[in-house]
C-alpha cells in the first residue's frame, strides 16, 4: 500500500467490464482515526464495486434494474456485499456526479429513462442543507433523463450511511420496498417538498427558507 501518517487504503476505480481505469483515490488515516482522500488526477469517476462476473455492462443497458446511489466507495461496496441482489454505484462525494454542469460521461452510458434510481446520502442529511441541495440537483438532473427517482430515507438512530444501517441489521430491501409502495417519502410528496423547499436564483437552487435571511 501507500504510506501516509498512519498508512491509506488505495481505491481502484474500473469500467463497467473489470477493467482498471487511470483513476485512483487514497483514503488516508490520520491518527485521529479521521479519513482524507487524494486522488490521481482531476475531476470525479464513479465507483462500481466489482462482482465475478462482473453484471456492469447488463445493469448499464437494463432500464428495469434499480440503481442505488451512495456517497462513498466503502458504503457500495458493503452494500454490495451485504445485498447481492442489488446494484449500487457510488460517487466521491454529493457533487461528484456532474461535469461541466451535466452528468459525468461514464454515468451518460446508464439508460436512465424509466429507471428506478434511489439516492441514499447519509441520514444526516436533514441538517445538511448544502447535502440537500446535491440530492436536489442530482435528482433534477436525473429526472431531465427520465428517470424514476426517490430519495431512502432512515432513522438516525438507525446508522448514519447506508453501510451503518446494514450492519446495524436493517433490511435494504424493506425500505425500498417501503419507498415503492409510497408508505413513507413517497416520489410525489418528495417533489412537492423539492419544490416547496428549494427555487433557483442566478441558475444555483436557494432554499426559500434563506431569502429572507439574504434580503431577497
Amino acid at each position: 500500500g501507500y504510506c501516509y501518517g498512519s498508512g491509506s487504503i488505495k481505491i481502484q476505480y474500473y469500467d463497467p467490464t473489470g477493467l482498471p481505469i487511470d483513476f485512483v483515490r487514497y483514503r488516508f488515516i490520520n491518527y485521529n482515526g479521521k479519513g482524507k482522500y487524494r486522488q490521481s488526477r482531476r475531476g470525479s469517476e464513479i465507483y462500481l464495486p466489482l462482482t465475478k462476473p462482473t453484471v456492469w455492462p447488463e445493469v448499464y443497458k437494463d432500464k428495469t434494474k434499480p440503481i442505488i446511489i451512495v456517497e462513498g466507495e466503502f458504503k457500495a461496496l458493503s452494500t454490495q456485499i451485504r445485498v447481492p441482489s442489488t446494484t449500487c454505484l457510488a460517487i466521491g462525494g454529493v457533487d461528484s456526479w456532474a461535469s461541466e454542469g451535466s452528468l459525468l460521461p461514464s454515468l451518460r452510458q446508464i439508460v436512465w429513462r424509466d429507471r428506478p434510481v434511489f439516492i441514499a446520502f447519509d441520514s444526516d442529511i436533514v441538517t445538511k442543507p448544502d447535502v440537500q441541495r446535491a440530492e436536489y440537483r442530482l435528482t433534477a438532473v436525473l429526472r431531465a433523463y427520465g428517470a424514476r427517482v426517490s430519495p431512502l430515507r432512515w432513522a438516525p438512530e438507525q446508522g448514519k450511511g447506508l453501510d451503518d444501517y446494514l450492519h446495524n441489521g436493517y433490511d435494504l430491501l424493506e425500505l425500498i420496498e417501503k419507498t415503492n409502495n409510497k408508505a413513507g417519502y413517497n416520489e410525489h410528496q418528495y417533489l412537492y417538498d423539492l419544490l416547496s423547499t428549494w427555487g433557483f436564483y442566478k441558475e444555483k437552487p436557494i432554499r426559500f427558507a434563506d431569502c429572507e435571511k439574504w434580503g431577497m
